[in-house]
């Protein structure tokens, strides 16, 4: 039982982010507050900004540069806490966008897939995560699992959100609501915009191999996602942009494994 729950932990994912929206509509209804809301948005940032772009994003997918063991397990719980992969399955999936971009075999491609498909998460249900018959897949997932950091949250991710979840329910029913559950949601929401408006609308500064693009919406929803091209054109670059808020942590705690240009 345990190793199928493993195996399909992406579907579990799925079903808590649709039911979540049903217990936040309740919990906003019920227990409305502006400066509570007003804490939801400023972690939705640090989850997004921190936990998902410069965690999962570029450090887990891209190594775009280097961090301590502190650090790395910041990233690795802040990018857990979501509910939206991890930091080793959202990584794997994002190396099989970019060696098939804006083809049939890109998991979050708007050239394939309707936005509703993309923004419901429907694109994870029948996603494998890790595909071994993809061999950087496959040898980066053997590095990462190797990792004693990171390989203890591939193994526990799921359990870490969940006791997390616990944890804030613990302290209050505000804080579920407005620390757990909204930002979630809004996290998830913001990282699929990446996959779709990073790939329908926008400017194209490179010519690049697949549809990227810098979306000025996306990028003033979440500074720093919105360089979506210039991410495309050198993906392993630390730094995607003149507003970035993301490179701002990561020149703050990190040093870039080369220099930005």
């Amino acid at each position: 039982m345990k190793a199928l729950f493993f195996r399909y932990r992406h579907r579990v994912e799925c079903v808590i982010f649709w039911l979540s929206h049903l217990a936040a509509a309740a919990g906003l209804a019920a227990l409305w507050s502006w400066p509570w809301l007003l804490a939801a948005i400023l972690w939705t940032y640090v989850l997004t900004a921190v936990g998902q772009e410069a965690g999962a994003h570029r450090y887990f997918s891209h190594r775009s540069y280097e961090a301590s063991r502190p650090v790395v397990a910041l990233l690795a719980f802040l990018s857990s806490i979501v509910f939206f992969g991890g930091p080793v399955n959202w990584a794997m999936s994002h190396i099989m966008h970019h060696r098939q971009p804006d083809t049939e075999l890109d998991p979050t491609s708007p050239k394939f897939l309707p936005a509703w498909w993309i923004y419901s998460n429907l694109w994870k249900w029948h996603h494998r995560p890790i595909d071994m018959a993809n061999l950087a897949v496959a040898r980066r997932w053997w590095r990462d699992t190797r990792d004693p950091v990171i390989g203890f949250f591939y193994r526990y991710y799921f359990q870490i959100a969940v006791a997390w979840w616990l944890a804030c329910l613990a302290v209050s029913v505000e804080t579920f609501l407005y620390i757990a559950l909204i930002p979630s949601l809004l996290t998830q929401y913001l990282m699929n915009s990446v996959s779709y408006l990073g790939h329908s609308s926008g400017s194209r500064p490179f010519d690049t191999k697949d549809e990227s693009r810098n979306s000025l919406v996306l990028n003033m929803l979440c500074p720093g996602l919105g360089y979506h091209n210039n991410h495309h054109h050198d993906p392993r670059a630390p730094k995607c942009g003149p507003v970035d808020l993301s490179w701002w942590f990561i020149a703050l705690v990190a040093k870039p494994s080369r220099p930005v240009r």
